[in-house]
């Protein structure tokens, strides 16, 4: 017989996302089963009408805001946070991540059960209890979307 070179059929199969945030219906259960929320609390500045959602974001360093977009997790490390991941930023609006030092790392503010997480000078905070969990399952090479949404 003679040998096709017909396309195999393709099938994506795309992981459920009920939010329509990019973020997988999975991933959000496992971290942040009450929700993924937002805080106030450690960056004022971010939230100007204070209902703890950031509505200033800014990729220039010293800025002290966080950055949207998507990042690629990188090395973990102990640091003036405790443990801590690195970041690195894939797209124009969060490409000083690495040089402005945004990491995840964890937040004795940031607690699970009162809905919120934290950013911590522009870092994505963590409650402590997940943060272990949280590395050690995404370090050196996951995606990880930091995304707004009014």
């Amino acid at each position: 017989g003679s040998a096709t070179n017909s396309p195999l059929p393709m099938i994506v199969v795309r992981p459920a996302d009920t939010v329509g945030d990019g973020i997988p219906d999975a991933w959000r259960l496992a971290y942040f089963p009450n929700g993924i929320p937002t805080n106030s609390q450690s960056c004022s500045t971010c939230d100007p009408d204070g209902d703890g959602f950031a509505t200033i974001f800014s990729n220039t360093p010293d800025s002290r805001t966080s950055s949207l977009g998507f990042y690629m997790t990188a090395h973990e490390y102990n640091g003036a946070n405790g443990r801590s991941m690195r970041l690195f930023g894939l797209e124009d609006t969060n490409s000083n991540a690495f040089k402005r030092y945004i990491v995840v790392h964890g937040a004795d503010y940031v607690v699970d059960d009162d809905n919120h997480a934290g950013r911590s000078f522009g870092c994505p905070a963590v409650d402590r209890k997940n943060l272990d969990d949280l590395i050690n399952k995404t370090k050196e090479g996951s995606l990880l979307l930091l995304t707004y949404k009014p």
